[in-house]
Protein backbone atom coordinates (compact mmCIF):
# COMPACT_ATOMS: atom_id res chain seq x y z
CA UNK A 1 0.00 0.00 0.00
CA UNK A 2 2.43 2.70 0.65
CA UNK A 3 4.27 2.10 -2.33
CA UNK A 4 1.27 3.34 -4.08
CA UNK A 5 0.60 6.68 -2.49
CA UNK A 6 1.75 9.62 -4.13
CA UNK A 7 4.27 11.80 -1.79
CA UNK A 8 3.04 15.21 -0.36
CA UNK A 9 6.09 16.73 -2.00
CA UNK A 10 5.45 15.32 -5.31
CA UNK A 11 1.73 16.35 -5.29
CA UNK A 12 2.72 19.48 -4.45
CA UNK A 13 5.18 19.68 -7.46
CA UNK A 14 2.04 18.95 -9.64
CA UNK A 15 -0.12 21.69 -8.13
CA UNK A 16 2.55 24.21 -9.00
CA UNK A 17 2.98 22.67 -12.45
CA UNK A 18 -0.69 22.94 -13.14
CA UNK A 19 -1.10 26.39 -11.81
CA UNK A 20 1.89 27.38 -14.00
CA UNK A 21 -0.08 25.90 -17.37
CA UNK A 22 -2.49 28.42 -16.10
CA UNK A 23 -5.31 25.75 -14.99
CA UNK A 24 -7.35 28.14 -12.57
CA UNK A 25 -8.86 25.36 -10.20
CA UNK A 26 -7.73 22.26 -8.89
CA UNK A 27 -9.66 19.83 -6.74
CA UNK A 28 -6.05 19.27 -4.83
CA UNK A 29 -7.88 16.30 -2.24
CA UNK A 30 -10.40 14.66 -0.26
CA UNK A 31 -11.16 14.93 3.41
CA UNK A 32 -12.23 11.42 3.74
CA UNK A 33 -11.32 8.62 6.18
CA UNK A 34 -7.27 8.00 6.06
CA UNK A 35 -8.07 4.33 7.41
CA UNK A 36 -9.99 3.77 4.03
CA UNK A 37 -8.68 6.19 1.77
CA UNK A 38 -4.75 6.20 3.26
CA UNK A 39 -3.88 8.31 -0.32
CA UNK A 40 -5.78 11.28 1.28
CA UNK A 41 -4.23 11.71 4.80
CA UNK A 42 -2.52 14.70 3.73
CA UNK A 43 -5.20 17.06 2.39
CA UNK A 44 -4.74 18.99 4.84
CA UNK A 45 -1.19 20.09 4.14
CA UNK A 46 -2.08 20.15 0.22
CA UNK A 47 -4.74 22.65 0.71
CA UNK A 48 -2.41 25.13 2.93
CA UNK A 49 0.17 24.68 0.18
CA UNK A 50 -2.27 25.21 -2.51
CA UNK A 51 -3.37 28.54 -1.23
CA UNK A 52 -0.02 29.57 -0.51
CA UNK A 53 -0.29 29.61 -5.00
CA UNK A 54 -1.19 32.39 -6.33
CA UNK A 55 -4.28 32.47 -8.64
CA UNK A 56 -6.33 28.58 -8.31
CA UNK A 57 -9.01 28.32 -6.59
CA UNK A 58 -9.01 25.17 -4.41
CA UNK A 59 -11.36 23.19 -3.87
CA UNK A 60 -11.71 19.30 -2.03
CA UNK A 61 -13.96 16.77 -2.04
CA UNK A 62 -16.01 16.18 1.34
CA UNK A 63 -18.91 13.51 1.53
CA UNK A 64 -20.22 14.86 4.84
CA UNK A 65 -20.86 17.83 7.84
CA UNK A 66 -17.91 17.05 9.48
CA UNK A 67 -15.58 16.54 6.34
CA UNK A 68 -17.09 20.08 5.13
CA UNK A 69 -15.87 21.80 8.36
CA UNK A 70 -12.22 20.23 8.41
CA UNK A 71 -12.02 21.89 4.67
CA UNK A 72 -13.13 25.02 5.88
CA UNK A 73 -10.48 25.03 8.49
CA UNK A 74 -8.15 24.14 5.67
CA UNK A 75 -8.79 27.07 3.82
CA UNK A 76 -10.45 25.33 0.84
CA UNK A 77 -12.70 27.72 -0.95
CA UNK A 78 -14.96 25.32 -2.78
CA UNK A 79 -16.30 21.64 -1.87
CA UNK A 80 -17.68 18.93 -4.17
CA UNK A 81 -20.60 16.76 -2.29
CA UNK A 82 -20.66 13.16 -4.02
CA UNK A 83 -24.24 12.34 -4.35
CA UNK A 84 -24.56 8.62 -5.63
CA UNK A 85 -27.74 8.20 -7.87
CA UNK A 86 -27.34 4.64 -7.84
CA UNK A 87 -28.83 3.01 -4.01
CA UNK A 88 -25.61 0.68 -4.46
CA UNK A 89 -22.90 3.16 -5.14
CA UNK A 90 -24.49 5.44 -2.69
CA UNK A 91 -24.09 3.18 0.19
CA UNK A 92 -20.94 1.49 -0.75
CA UNK A 93 -19.47 5.13 -0.83
CA UNK A 94 -20.87 6.66 1.81
CA UNK A 95 -22.84 4.53 3.57
CA UNK A 96 -26.15 6.54 3.18
CA UNK A 97 -28.73 6.09 0.57
CA UNK A 98 -28.99 9.05 -1.92
CA UNK A 99 -32.02 10.69 0.26
CA UNK A 100 -29.83 10.46 3.47
CA UNK A 101 -26.75 11.97 1.37
CA UNK A 102 -29.12 14.79 0.09
CA UNK A 103 -29.85 15.36 3.67
CA UNK A 104 -26.12 15.69 4.29
CA UNK A 105 -25.99 18.52 1.98
CA UNK A 106 -28.87 20.27 3.38
CA UNK A 107 -26.68 20.21 6.69
CA UNK A 108 -23.71 21.46 4.72
CA UNK A 109 -25.13 24.22 3.03
CA UNK A 110 -26.85 25.55 6.34
CA UNK A 111 -23.67 25.67 8.31
CA UNK A 112 -21.85 26.94 5.56
CA UNK A 113 -24.39 29.72 4.96
CA UNK A 114 -23.57 30.53 8.70
CA UNK A 115 -19.77 31.06 8.83
CA UNK A 116 -18.36 34.57 7.69
CA UNK A 117 -16.82 32.98 4.95
CA UNK A 118 -19.30 30.78 3.63
CA UNK A 119 -17.99 28.13 0.80
CA UNK A 120 -18.84 27.42 -2.54
CA UNK A 121 -20.88 24.01 -2.21
CA UNK A 122 -20.94 21.68 -5.50
CA UNK A 123 -22.68 18.64 -5.77
CA UNK A 124 -21.79 15.88 -8.15
CA UNK A 125 -24.32 13.19 -9.34
CA UNK A 126 -22.18 10.69 -9.50
CA UNK A 127 -23.09 7.36 -11.24
CA UNK A 128 -25.53 9.34 -13.47
CA UNK A 129 -24.87 7.86 -16.69
CA UNK A 130 -24.90 4.07 -15.56
CA UNK A 131 -23.73 2.04 -12.63
CA UNK A 132 -21.59 -1.22 -12.05
CA UNK A 133 -23.56 -2.08 -9.08
CA UNK A 134 -26.96 -0.80 -10.20
CA UNK A 135 -26.59 -1.60 -13.95
CA UNK A 136 -29.11 1.12 -16.20
CA UNK A 137 -30.12 4.33 -14.08
CA UNK A 138 -33.11 6.06 -15.43
CA UNK A 139 -33.36 9.72 -16.39
CA UNK A 140 -35.89 10.44 -14.05
CA UNK A 141 -33.95 8.89 -11.35
CA UNK A 142 -31.00 11.37 -11.96
CA UNK A 143 -33.66 14.18 -12.25
CA UNK A 144 -35.28 13.42 -8.87
CA UNK A 145 -31.89 13.63 -7.29
CA UNK A 146 -30.64 16.83 -9.14
CA UNK A 147 -33.96 18.75 -7.76
CA UNK A 148 -34.04 17.82 -4.46
CA UNK A 149 -30.06 18.81 -4.53
CA UNK A 150 -31.20 22.78 -6.03
CA UNK A 151 -33.70 22.87 -3.25
CA UNK A 152 -31.19 21.94 -0.45
CA UNK A 153 -29.59 24.97 -1.85
CA UNK A 154 -26.59 23.53 -3.93
CA UNK A 155 -24.64 26.80 -5.91
CA UNK A 156 -24.29 24.43 -8.23
CA UNK A 157 -24.23 20.44 -10.16
CA UNK A 158 -22.36 18.53 -11.58
CA UNK A 159 -23.17 15.36 -13.84
CA UNK A 160 -20.75 12.40 -12.82
CA UNK A 161 -20.42 9.18 -15.15
CA UNK A 162 -18.62 7.89 -12.22
CA UNK A 163 -17.87 4.26 -13.95
CA UNK A 164 -17.31 5.27 -17.56
CA UNK A 165 -20.82 4.20 -18.89
CA UNK A 166 -21.71 6.94 -20.37
CA UNK A 167 -21.67 7.64 -24.63
CA UNK A 168 -22.39 10.56 -26.37
CA UNK A 169 -25.96 10.34 -26.64
CA UNK A 170 -26.65 9.75 -23.29
CA UNK A 171 -25.01 12.34 -22.86
CA UNK A 172 -26.59 15.12 -24.68
CA UNK A 173 -30.07 14.12 -23.74
CA UNK A 174 -29.47 13.64 -20.21
CA UNK A 175 -27.50 17.19 -20.08
CA UNK A 176 -30.34 18.43 -22.12
CA UNK A 177 -32.94 17.07 -19.68
CA UNK A 178 -31.32 18.52 -16.60
CA UNK A 179 -30.70 21.71 -18.02
CA UNK A 180 -34.22 21.86 -18.30
CA UNK A 181 -35.01 22.26 -14.60
CA UNK A 182 -31.32 23.34 -13.65
CA UNK A 183 -30.65 26.02 -16.18
CA UNK A 184 -27.02 27.46 -15.83
CA UNK A 185 -26.41 25.60 -12.61
CA UNK A 186 -25.72 22.55 -14.05
CA UNK A 187 -22.28 23.67 -15.06
CA UNK A 188 -20.22 20.80 -16.24
CA UNK A 189 -19.22 16.98 -16.15
CA UNK A 190 -16.94 14.79 -14.65
CA UNK A 191 -16.05 11.87 -17.07
CA UNK A 192 -14.18 8.51 -16.65
CA UNK A 193 -12.41 6.75 -19.82
CA UNK A 194 -13.28 3.03 -18.97
CA UNK A 195 -14.97 2.31 -22.27
CA UNK A 196 -12.53 5.08 -24.41
CA UNK A 197 -14.94 7.51 -24.74
CA UNK A 198 -14.42 10.08 -22.21
CA UNK A 199 -13.00 12.55 -24.97
CA UNK A 200 -16.20 12.05 -27.37
CA UNK A 201 -18.28 12.43 -23.85
CA UNK A 202 -16.67 16.00 -23.30
CA UNK A 203 -17.67 16.97 -26.87
CA UNK A 204 -20.73 16.07 -26.80
CA UNK A 205 -20.93 18.73 -23.32
CA UNK A 206 -19.28 21.03 -24.99
CA UNK A 207 -21.80 21.42 -27.66
CA UNK A 208 -24.47 21.79 -25.05
CA UNK A 209 -23.28 24.63 -23.76
CA UNK A 210 -21.41 22.62 -20.22
CA UNK A 211 -17.83 24.37 -19.83
CA UNK A 212 -16.40 22.47 -17.31
CA UNK A 213 -15.12 19.26 -17.21
CA UNK A 214 -13.07 17.16 -14.79
CA UNK A 215 -9.80 15.48 -15.60
CA UNK A 216 -6.87 14.45 -13.93
CA UNK A 217 -3.06 14.54 -15.05
CA UNK A 218 -2.17 11.19 -16.97
CA UNK A 219 -5.74 9.86 -16.37
CA UNK A 220 -4.88 8.82 -12.81
CA UNK A 221 -8.35 8.19 -10.54
CA UNK A 222 -11.02 6.47 -10.21
CA UNK A 223 -13.60 5.48 -7.42
CA UNK A 224 -12.49 2.65 -5.03
CA UNK A 225 -16.43 1.70 -4.09
CA UNK A 226 -17.15 1.44 -7.92
CA UNK A 227 -16.10 -2.04 -9.44
CA UNK A 228 -14.56 -1.42 -12.58
CA UNK A 229 -14.20 1.56 -13.34
CA UNK A 230 -11.34 3.22 -14.35
CA UNK A 231 -9.40 6.37 -14.25
CA UNK A 232 -10.16 10.19 -15.04
CA UNK A 233 -10.09 11.25 -18.68
CA UNK A 234 -6.64 12.47 -19.10
CA UNK A 235 -5.97 16.43 -18.42
CA UNK A 236 -3.28 16.76 -21.07
CA UNK A 237 -5.49 14.93 -23.42
CA UNK A 238 -8.87 17.85 -22.63
CA UNK A 239 -6.05 20.57 -23.22
CA UNK A 240 -5.00 19.29 -26.70
CA UNK A 241 -9.03 18.95 -27.62
CA UNK A 242 -9.72 22.28 -25.86
CA UNK A 243 -7.32 23.73 -28.45
CA UNK A 244 -8.27 21.54 -31.69
CA UNK A 245 -12.19 22.76 -31.13
CA UNK A 246 -11.41 26.12 -30.65
CA UNK A 247 -12.66 26.94 -27.03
Amino acid sequence: MAGSIMRTEAKIRWIIDLVSAGIGEIEVGSFVSPKLVPQMADTGEIVAAARGLSGPRVSVLVPNLRSAQAAYEAGAQEIDIPVSVSEGHSRANVNKTPWEQVGEVRKIVEWSRAQTRPLHIRAGCATAFGCSIDGVIPAAQVLHVTTALLEAGVDDLVLADTVGYGHPALVTSLVRAVQNEAGPRLIGLHLHDTMGLGLANALAGLEQGIRCFDSALAGVGGCPFAPGASGNIVTEDLAACRVWVGC
